[in-house]
This record gives structure tokens, sequence and C-alpha cells, in this order.
């Protein structure tokens, strides 16, 4: 439950009337008013919610092998969760390694080329266009060599995707496949949340919004004592049938 405080002015005013005549002045008693500041408070239910909840999803093909946590476990950032058959991926690794090292020879060969032409050429015992043939298969080799280191890349990371990492300490919350299904890249794997951070989401009359916005605090009755909060982020999107912002 959320409360929100709002203070106002309170004067004391007294009016009072005799028939008897006025008593001496010695004789009236004097009473002292002070003004006071009295908080009014708002009580709203709310609902305690993690900030980082989500669902981990599969980013490359395979079959699941292991799934090491299962609904109410805690779980520690970067400990594996799952793991899917890596056959294909490790296959793909070896290729793009064999096709960098191809690519690189090749690229060796084309300096070497590229330099013995330059040679000549400066001695005006090649041509022009024997020059141009030589930086242009040394360009390319070059290219070749990049776009292979690029693809082992890749196949490195679809390799690691293998193993599926928990984004950050928490709980988790529900399972999405079992130990022999087959994941495709995209599909739900498991879900959970973080308890590190939490937050009250609380449906605020729209009335209220400009007092909050101005005071940006509130207090929170949590295990039957009061907290106070002075993080408070309004959502700039209203529901229509209630005349609530979040």
């Amino acid at each position: 439950m959320t409360a929100i405080k709002r203070t106002f002015t309170c004067g004391l005013f007294c009016v009072w009337g005799f028939t008897a005549p006025f008593a001496p002045a010695s004789e009236l008693e004097t009473v002292t008013v002070n003004r006071v500041d009295l908080p009014q408070l708002y009580r709203f239910d709310g609902v305690v919610e993690a900030v980082n909840r989500g669902t981990v999803s599969a980013q490359t093909a395979g079959r699941i092998l292991a799934v090491n946590f299962d609904v109410d476990d805690r779980v520690r950032q970067g400990e594996i969760i799952l793991v899917i058959e890596d056959r294909e991926q490790q296959a793909e690794v070896d290729r793009a390694r064999a096709n960098l090292d191809t690519a690189s020879v090749k690229r060796q060969e084309s300096e070497q080329e590229f330099r013995r032409v330059e040679g000549v050429y400066a001695r005006q015992a090649a041509s022009k266009a024997e020059m141009e043939r030589a930086t242009a298969a040394r360009n390319q080799a070059r290219a070749a060599e990049q776009a292979a280191a690029a693809a082992l890349q890749q196949a490195l990371q679809q390799l690691g995707y293998t193993r599926v990492a928990a984004p950050y300490n928490g709980i988790v919350t529900e399972r999405h496949i079992e130990v022999g299904e087959t994941a495709q890249p995209g599909q739900p794997l498991m879900s959970g949340m973080s308890l590190d951070d939490l937050r009250i989401s609380v449906d605020l009359p729209q009335n209220l919004v400009e007092l909050v916005r101005t005071e940006h605090k509130a207090q929170a009755m949590i295990g039957g004592k009061w907290i106070d909060i002075s993080d408070v982020t309004l959502f700039p999107v209203a529901d229509p049938r209630s005349d609530t912002i979040e």
C-alpha cells in the first residue's frame, strides 16, 4: 500500500459574543494560536514488482541437453542455466577457421606478388596493366580474409549461444522447454526476475498527478512500517476507463 502525502495550511478562527458588559482586561485569559501544516494522506493499493524481469530465448537452434535450474531456484548472473547441443555450431566454427586460414595464405601470396610487381614496375620492367592486376588481386585477397574473419566470429558467437547464461541475479519463475526438445531461434526457454531492484506500481487518480509531480515523493507501508520513497516515476499514459495514471 502506498500513501502520497500532501500538506495544507489550517487557520483557527474563533468568534465570541457577549450580552454582559466586557470584563476588565485583567480578567481575560489569553490563548496563543499557532499556524501548523497538517498532512493529508491519500492511500492506494500497490503491487510490488521486479524492475528486471523477462524471458530468455534461444539464439541458436539445437536439442536441449541440460536444464540446470527449475522454478523457484535462485541463480547468479553468468551461471549456465541451459545447455544446447553444439555439434553443428562447432562444425561451423571449424569450417570458418579453415576458410580463414586459406584466405590468410592467399592474402600473403598476393602481398608478395604485389611487392614483386611493384619493384619491377618501378624499374619500368612491368606494364601498368600488370601493376593494376597485382593491386586488384591484393585488395581482393585482403577483403576475402576480412570476410573469413567475420564469418569465424559469427560462428563462434553461435557456438557461445549454446551455453545460455543468466543475464542477472534472480529467481526462476517459469521454464518453457524440457531436456530432449529442440529449440529454435526466438523460442522462449526460461523466465525469471531479479529481487535486487523492486518497485511499487500504483494507479494514481489524474487529479493528483500534478501534486505528485511537484512533490516527487511518497511513502510505502511494507511489513507494517512506513518507508520513504524519493524516486517516483509517472508513466505518461492514462487509463481512460479508470481515469488513472501509473
